[in-house]
């Protein structure tokens, strides 16, 4: 069975209702990530979608991101499932980028990488009643990279349980950002972490060849009412 992904763009008063999408049936971890240049698409996309519900949708085994957003607007996913293996790389349950007034809720995550991952020039997004596990999290970023990226303004993280996962919630940035850069007005709270590696992760240093310099500005966070249980857990970390 060869890659199989769903397209949508520009489009508004989409509908998209009680509806699956599978990827082959076993992933090949050696084929795949040893090679992470290999050009493998998104299972769902949607690019410049606005005023639209996704709901009730199952994403199973998707190759690269199960779902991904771009320069979308006013857009409801709810009671979304999402399954891929745990050691599947690249495999993020949602992504969003260059997007505004998007809201996660009541969905379940299970995969190889974030969960949810919020990258640049993003704002107005809610994440609520998600449950991720295992996987690497609910990460901001990583933000910094590119030139014309933009602030991420307004995030809210709420009564989500995160599982045996890698990390809780996570932000990081790119120490040499060519551009003054912002995330701001964050907010984490009723946050469930039951087996959690590294429950709150704010990371600088972002730089897989450790040649940075300079820093994003990461303002307005906050992290009340975050609860982690069942240790060995590590300590907040901020680098």
């Amino acid at each position: 069975m060869g890659l199989r992904w769903n397209f949508v763009a520009f489009l508004s008063l989409l509908f998209l209702l009680a509806s699956t999408t599978k990827g082959q049936s076993v992933f090949d971890v050696t084929r795949y990530g040893a090679k992470p240049n290999t050009d493998i698409t998104h299972t769902l996309k949607f690019n410049f979608v606005t005023n639209s519900i996704v709901k009730d949708i199952t994403s199973l085994d998707s190759k690269n991101f199960h779902i991904n957003l771009l320069g979308c607007k006013n857009i409801t996913f709810e009671h979304v499932t999402i399954s891929a293996p745990e050691n599947s790389p690249n495999t993020d349950g949602i992504h969003i980028s260059s997007s505004e007034q998007i809201r996660i809720l009541n969905t379940k995550i299970s995969t190889g990488d974030d969960c949810v991952s919020v990258g640049d020039s993003n704002k107005d997004i809610t994440i609520r009643d998600v449950t991720c596990g295992p996987g690497h999290g609910i990460s901001i970023g990583s933000l910094g990279k590119y030139t014309k990226e933009k602030a991420v303004e307004g995030v809210w993280v709420t009564k989500c349980k995160l599982i045996k996962t890698t990390n809780g919630v996570r932000i990081k940035t790119w120490p040499d950002s060519a551009v003054k850069y912002s995330a701001s007005d964050m907010h984490f709270e009723d946050i469930e972490m039951i087996d959690v590696s590294n429950p709150i992760l704010i990371d600088q240093e972002y730089c897989p060849w450790n040649q940075c310099n300079r820093k994003p500005i990461i303002s307005g966070k906050q992290n009340p009412r975050i609860c982690a249980e069942a240790a060995p857990v590590d300590a907040p970390s901020i680098d």
